[in-house]
């Protein structure tokens, strides 16, 4: 299973947390269990992942990920590298990339 990249700031750790997979929980589909794989499952199917549903909470952390860095200009470098890195793998999954 895939696990949150570490970040420093604490806010920002909480927000990429979202896009993983809980500890313990076991995915309902192959894949390492990120945000972005159960959205690029759901898109062409139509189907929900553990009778959830990826695509809103896929627009909940876009929109945290793209306030936090608009709010964070001085931040981390490397936290700021790994914001933008999540925010666009989640960005390509909800366009269908």
């Amino acid at each position: 299973m895939a696990t949150p990249p570490a970040v420093k700031d604490a806010d920002l750790r909480n927000k990429i947390k979202d896009a993983y997979i809980r500890p313990g929980v076991k995915s309902q589909i192959p894949g390492d269990g990120s945000l972005v794989t159960a959205i690029r499952y759901e898109l062409p199917t139509g189907g929900k992942v553990g009778n959830k549903g990826h695509l809103v909470k896929g627009k909940i952390v876009r929109n945290s990920l793209r306030k936090w860095l608009r709010m964070n200009k001085n931040a981390d470098p490397t936290d700021i590298q790994t914001a933008q890195r999540v925010l666009k793998e989640i960005e390509n999954a909800l366009a269908g990339r």
